[in-house]
Order: C-alpha cells, then sequence, then structure tokens
C-alpha cells in the first residue's frame, strides 16, 4: 500500500469516516517533511548552524509584528524593519530574548550583514504579493 500511495490523492476526511465506521474513537495522521530540514539539533546545540538562515515578511499584522526581514550567520543575527529603514543586531548565544540591540556597538557587522540580506532578497525574489 505505501508503495502505492499518492498525496496529492490523500483525502484525510475519507480516512476519517473509514476508522470512525470501523470503531475508532480517535486516529493520528503522520507526513514526512521533505521540504527543509530540522532545527531542533541546532536549538539543542548537538550542531552548529551549517548555513546563513533567512526571514522575509514584508507585512505588520495585529499582533504587533512589523513589516520585516533577518538574517542569521552563526551567533549574529540582524532584523531590518522594511518601513522604517531600520535594523536591529543581536548576539542571541549571548541574548537569546533578543533584549539587547548591538547596532550601534557593530556598525560594520550590521551593514555588512544588511547587505547580505538584501542581496538574498533581490536573489531570491520571495513574494510579498500582500506588502504594506
Amino acid at each position: 500500500m505505501a508503495a502505492n500511495f499518492n498525496p496529492t490523492k490523500f483525502n484525510a476526511e475519507e480516512w476519517v469516516k473509514i476508522c470512525k465506521a470501523a470503531g475508532m474513537k480517535y486516529m493520528v495522521i503522520t507526513a514526512k517533511h521533505i521540504d527543509g530540514k530540522s532545527l531542533f539539533p541546532i536549538i539543542n546545540g548537538d550542531k552548529q548552524l551549517e548555513r546563513q538562515l533567512f526571514w522575509y515578511y514584508p507585512h505588520n499584522h495585529g499582533a504587533g509584528h512589523l513589516a520585516s526581514a533577518a538574517i542569521q550567520d552563526g551567533n549574529d543575527k540582524l532584523i531590518w524593519f522594511l518601513e522604517e529603514d531600520r535594523v536591529e543586531l543581536y548576539n542571541i548565544e549571548q541574548d537569546i530574548s533578543e533584549t539587547t540591540d548591538l547596532s550601534s556597538a557593530f556598525p560594520q557587522k550590521a551593514n555588512e550583514l544588511k547587505k547580505q540580506l538584501i542581496n538574498w532578497i533581490e536573489n531570491t525574489k520571495p513574494s510579498d504579493k500582500n506588502k504594506n
């Protein structure tokens, strides 16, 4: 059965109906995640970050998030607030809660990471369909 499984034709509702009809009280449907890598070994400290990580979210929303993009390079994380053109720099190993902005103390590092972030955005062209 597994060899013939086609995820594009999978219908969870049909499986739920079958399981209910068979008398099952609950079921768990799991899926193998295939389009990325787990960050748990990095978060747990078992492994070092192998490459830079990038985030791009050009939207404000009601929870207080401002349109921004970010780059993490080793222990350095830069957040670029897009509408204000303002950056914040953190050393996440020493300041996991991101409470101490180091961008004034290390302006060269902040500028270097911002340039890399802009380069990534220009090269990957992430969607900003609903940009503020």
